[in-house]
């Protein structure tokens, strides 16, 4: 944690504040990632697309990653699972491309998704290009942010992981956020606090 106190507010904000905060993967206007610009999404996995107690992708997903190829997006899942079955097998019921055990935020798995998109189509994509969704404040927005994507933010959606990261390093670097007035997580409780969509200001900074 010394790391993240050492880093100023503008290294904390540029490397941890998410470009969208929403409450899961359903709520993200993908139309205003469209219009940014934005050609291939990549999804974490477990308590992001489906709770890590989940065997099969829900429904719900399923229905909005066919929404999203039909709106022109390429879809690829990057998970930090080492369980290589689990995602291949989320990937073929989704129909796209995956990365396992992926070290995010490691900039590795970010540039092996780019050069696989250039092969595919035969055109580069730019990392302006990319978002990139999670809901690890370090291994998906900070890995984002640092590689150049778009990052999206939802909470974590499952329920059988939740009470191993209450002190977590994730949430020791939100305390700080929070302290330094940089950001902070929505309450949940509290209506328009937090929640914001790509280029809007969060509520409670107006």
């Amino acid at each position: 944690m010394n790391r993240y106190k050492n880093m100023s507010d503008e290294e904390l904000r540029n490397t941890f504040v998410p470009d969208v905060y929403q409450p899961d993967i359903y709520a993200i206007d993908y139309q205003k990632l469209k219009s940014a610009g934005i050609s291939l999404i990549s999804f974490d996995v477990d308590d992001t697309i489906a709770g890590l107690e989940e065997l099969i992708p829900p429904k719900n997903t399923i229905i909005k990653f066919e929404q999203l190829k039909k709106m022109g997006f390429e879809l690829i899942l990057m998970s930090n699972n080492h369980d290589e079955n689990r995602i291949r097998y989320f990937a073929k019921k989704l129909d796209v491309d995956y990365i396992a055990h992926a070290l995010k935020p490691s900039m590795f798995s970010f540039r092996l998704i780019q050069d696989r998109y250039s092969e595919k189509y035969h055109v580069s994509v730019q990392e302006t290009q990319m978002a990139h969704i999670g809901n690890n404040i370090i291994s998906d927005v900070g890995g984002g942010n640092t590689f150049g994507a778009v990052t999206c933010l939802v909470r974590r959606m499952g329920i059988l992981a939740k009470p191993f990261h209450i002190n977590d390093e994730a949430h020791k670097l939100r305390k700080i956020l929070k302290e330094r007035d940089i950001w902070r997580k929505h309450h949940k409780y509290a209506e328009n606090d937090q929640y914001y969509q790509l280029g809007e200001i969060p509520a409670y900074r107006k």
